[in-house]
């Protein structure tokens, strides 16, 4: 979703008025997580923060990448799966919390019961092309 409302927080209120999931500050987790799809099934506002509500169906994967400019904070709320920082892979299941740290290889595996987490770091510019020489 592009803000492009402006203003404060409180401002924000009039992007969610036909959302069952958010309303003012409130996010139902619930509602979030029944969003039919894989994937971001949420997102919050532009802020200081960014925050996605990520459903990977049974046996959906985030493949490797490399994030250089952030942590990520990654909250299990429901289900199980392998995350992989770098070299060292852990089991993770609901309720955990996983802080993977900027300038490390990361990638995320949903086992047969799928798996839902929010992942929370500091907003950061668009993501820029860079050259390799």
């Amino acid at each position: 979703m592009v803000d492009d409302s402006g203003g404060d927080p409180a401002c924000w209120s009039h992007l969610f008025d036909d959302d069952e999931v958010a309303a003012g500050f409130v996010v139902d987790l619930n509602a979030a997580r029944e969003r039919a799809g894989s994937g971001v099934v949420w997102s919050a506002p532009p802020s200081d923060l960014n925050v996605n509500l990520v459903r990977l169906a049974a046996g959906e994967s985030i493949d490797e990448h490399r994030n250089d400019e952030v942590d990520v904070l990654v909250v299990i709320l429901t289900g199980a799966g392998d995350i992989a920082i770098d070299d060292n892979v852990d089991r993770v299941t609901g309720q955990q919390l996983v802080l993977i740290p900027a300038r490390t290889r990361r990638s995320i595996h949903a086992d047969k019961w799928g798996l839902t987490y929010l992942s929370v770091h500091r907003a950061r510019g668009p993501l820029q092309i860079k050259r390799t020489t």
